[in-house]
């Protein structure tokens, strides 16, 4: 740094020198190329060759000119000569004396010109070509794969091998499976049941031995195989449990066995419990683990945090994992294309970026294909990030021994990492140069869901490397005392959506409720009759099942599996004023599957009728909440999904079914939207069943075997009213105990179990205590008492011929 005399010195003889006739001259001269520049920049259309000649001239007489260098890099950005406009922004940047402004304005610029400088298809070329098994294999030979440490079982000779240190929750990668296909073997994990998994459903051994399915062949030319997370592989249609039920169940299943000497078949600590797969899994010839797959968690951003609301589920948020200036960007940009773009394809849905009206040949959507990078922490980055969070919080810079100390610990061993994304085609349908911010800042929001993408492990992602996702910008919107409720779906209805990432840039205060619910596809033993599965174990395992919630709020980052579990939005109100949720979805392909990236698409006006078609299909019901083996994918939000149970190829739904009838309409009925808001799974395994019925209800055993809760039926006209509070339970006990209590209670409401009345909506008949035949399609809920329901019967025109109904109307109204 020079001395302060000598910076004085200089700064007078600046002086002196703009005072004298030849700076005034210098001046007039730049004045007079910065005028033509900027009037070659303002011509219809703009003379761009001009503008840079003069800007290029005007620099000559003073380098330092900051709207020189603006008209020399804009023009240039606005040929297309990217490389040469980013070669300007950084001989520009080169001025420290501009202000932070300016040089922010050239920083945007200069990232504008390397994301579209770097737009290519070599993204979808290099998976499209096997990239994924290719890097395994390389990694694999290699030796960068972790392999575990193995020994020889007790008593079961040399052919047999404990793989140490894999458990339940350990991402490993699987060997030892069938050159052809797996041969029907017995697949307990969820219920024992049977399935025959088809060739082609798993790759992995050697496929040049047709060996006998017993003999192991690892490290064929096929590993590395698939993931398995304690030998559990999620794929789209199905979810593959590798090993035996000896993990699963109560304690108490396995003191019979151990009593009798079969423990050791039944042992709930010997199988993916820190030892790999057990004896029966290794003869029965599952896919063995040998070795850790390597997964990769970038670095989180200085300050933000990211919350896993279940321990067993795949599904991540932070609600600071977005620096607030993108937030900004994103909802100036989208909120300028949507006014563009007036696309309505159905009431409260405003389609902002619509993946259905990209689609290409193949009738798919057309993915944006990125390259993730992994990029070491730099202390000097981390100081400057500390520094502007401090500045930022508190209007001061930090002493700076401090600033040494926290480098220090949040560089660690300097081995922590983070993680980039760099934009390879454009978002389809929408031209890059034109819309260079909005691609600029979706280029942005991937790379802060990094760290969120790399904890997934149902399946996991294979990263650094390439990736591909479907962008979807989408308003929903509420007129005042309006309502919307989501339904159980997955996204995706052809293509391979492996996660979503959802980022919510507007969330209207006026808007109550609307959280996000997500129910794991995975079961348990407790279905099944042959261990002990009772209506009470059903609706046990209904209550215990894996599901959380994600309180969504303006600046929500969400991300999860989207083959490990369904999710739905609860409940949403509109208060006074109304108002919108908007978001931006990135649908993550399946390294495995990828699209196609078609060089160009069909005709606008084709591809908007085609969109009205695959809507169409979208909104299909595909299937119920149930136990037998249909399809388990959905089509995204507006359909009703298939929870799509782990039985999967085999009959033991059907078993269940045949022998608990009563079990199949209690989860059905876990497709009815939650009529509360904020109110997910629990509230319906908690309903109340039909009044009328519960004088055939004694000491806890049904008097008509016919008597249950009305079942969901997504075509029927009927609505089920709850009139009165509804609790939920903090403890989970069986339906049976509850409906004893409400036999034995004087009065429901006061114990907080409404009356249930039943209403054919279509036809305006009267209520009724009566269910219908044909089950219902929605529940509502006035907990206010009669009083509310009341007025809304008024406010509808609905009434009642039941005399003791019409008193408590009456009463209401007292």
């Amino acid at each position: 740094m020079l001395p302060l005399t000598l910076l004085r010195s200089k700064s007078l003889e600046q002086a002196s020198l703009a005072s004298s006739p030849s700076s005034s001259s210098s001046s007039s001269s730049l004045h007079l190329h910065l005028d033509r520049s900027k009037s070659a920049r303002s011509l219809k259309p703009p003379d761009l060759q001009t503008c840079v000649e003069e800007a290029r001239l005007a620099l000559k007489v003073d380098h330092t000119s900051k709207k020189a260098w603006f008209f020399l890099c804009w023009a240039l950005f606005e040929m297309k000569r990217y490389d040469d406009a980013r070669a300007e922004t950084e001989r520009a940047l080169a001025h420290r004396s501009w202000a932070l402004r300016d040089r922010e304005g050239v920083a945007a610029l200069r990232s504008s010109c390397r994301l579209l400088s770097g737009l290519t298809t070599a993204v979808g070329d290099q998976l499209r070509d096997g990239w994924y098994r290719k890097r395994l294999r390389a990694l694999y030979e290699a030796g960068a794969l972790h392999e575990y440490e193995t020994e020889p079982m007790p008593g079961r000779g040399s052919d047999f091998h404990k793989r140490l240190g894999v458990d339940q929750n350990e991402l490993s990668l699987l060997d030892n499976v069938s050159a052809r296909e797996l041969r029907d073997v017995d697949l307990g994990g969820d219920g024992n049941a049977r399935r025959n998994i088809p060739a082609g459903t798993l790759e992995g051994g050697n496929s040049s031995n047709e060996r006998d399915p017993l003999n192991a062949c690892f490290g064929g030319d096929k590993f590395p195989l698939e993931q398995g997370l304690g030998g559990v592989v999620f794929l789209k249609h199905a979810i593959l449990p590798f090993h035996c039920d000896q993990r699963l169940g109560a304690e108490s299943e396995f003191a019979e066995l151990e009593a009798s000497g079969e423990g050791w078949r039944r042992n709930p600590r010997s199988c993916y419990t820190g030892n790999g797969p057990c004896y029966s899994c290794c003869s029965d010839d599952f896919p063995q683990p040998t070795h850790s797959f390597p997964a990769w968690v970038p670095a989180l951003p200085p300050g933000a945090t990211v919350t896993a609301p279940h321990s067993e589920m795949d599904v991540f948020y932070s609600k600071d994992a977005v620096p607030p200036r993108l937030k900004q960007q994103l909802t100036s940009v989208l909120d300028t294309l949507g006014k563009k773009r007036r696309h309505f394809p159905m009431p409260h849905y405003h389609n902002i970026v619509d993946p259905n009206v990209n689609v290409g040949a193949d009738g798919l959507w057309v993915p944006t294909e990125f390259d993730v990078l992994r990029v070491p922490l730099v202390p000097v980055e981390i100081a400057a990030l500390v520094e502007l969070a401090c500045l930022e919080s508190t209007g001061q810079r930090m002493p700076f021994p401090i600033g040494h100390v926290i480098v220090e610990l949040a560089n660690g061993d300097g081995t922590e990492t983070r993680g980039e994304c760099a934009m390879r085609t454009p978002i389809p349908d929408l031209d890059p140069h034109e819309n260079f911010k909005l691609h600029l800042a979706m280029q942005r929001l991937m790379t802060c869901a990094l760290p969120l993408l790399g904890r997934l492990r149902r399946p996991a992602l294979l990263l650094p490397g390439p990736l591909q996702a479907v962008v979807k910008a989408q308003r929903i919107f509420l007129d005042e005392g309006e309502d919307y409720a989501g339904v159980w779906h997955e996204d995706g209805m052809d293509e391979h959506i492996v996660a979503v990432v959802l980022y919510y840039y507007r969330a209207s205060e006026n808007l109550q409720g609307g959280s996000l619910e997500f129910c794991s596809k995975q079961k348990s033993t407790l279905w099944d009759p042959a261990y002990g599965g009772t209506v009470g174990t059903v609706a046990s395992l209904a209550a215990s099942l894996p599901r959380c919630k994600v309180p969504v709020g303006e600046g929500t980052l969400v991300c999860f599996s989207n083959y490990a579990a369904v999710h739905r939005v609860l409940r949403m109100e509109a208060a006074r004023g109304g108002g919108s949720r908007d978001f931006v979805a990135f649908f993550i392909i399946d390294q495995r599957h990828p699209l196609q990236t078609p060089a160009q698409l069909a005709p606008f006006e084709e591809r908007m009728q085609a969109s009205a078609n695959i809507l169409k299909r979208q909104l299909k019901p595909r299937g119920t909440f149930g136990l037998d083996s249909t399809s388990v994918y959905s089509t995204g939000n507006g359909a009703v999904a298939d929870i799509g149970w782990i039985n999967n190829g085999g009959n033991n739904g059907g078993i269940v079914g045949e022998t608990m009838p009563e079990s199949v309409t209690l989860i059905n009925r876990l497709n009815l939207a939650p009529p509360s808001l904020d109110r997910g799974l629990s509230m319906m395994i908690d309903e109340p069943l039909p009044m009328h019925q519960l004088k055939d209800f004694k000491y806890g055993v049904w008097e008509e075997q016919d008597v249950e809760p009305v079942e969901y039926n997504p075509a029927s006209s009927w609505m089920e009213v709850w009139v009165g509070q509804h609790s939920e339970r903090q403890n989970v006990e069986p339906w049976w105990e509850n409906v004893y209590r409400w036999v034995n209670s004087e009065d429901s409401e006061d114990e907080g179990r409404p009356t249930v009345l039943y209403v054919d909506t279509s036809l305006r008949d009267p209520f009724t205590l009566e269910p219908p035949d044909d089950g219902v399609s929605e529940v509502r809920t006035f907990p206010g008492g009669f009083g509310e329901f009341r007025a809304f019967c008024e406010a509808e025109g609905y009434y009642t011929d039941d005399d003791a109904l019409q008193a408590r109307l009456r009463s209401a109204a007292e």
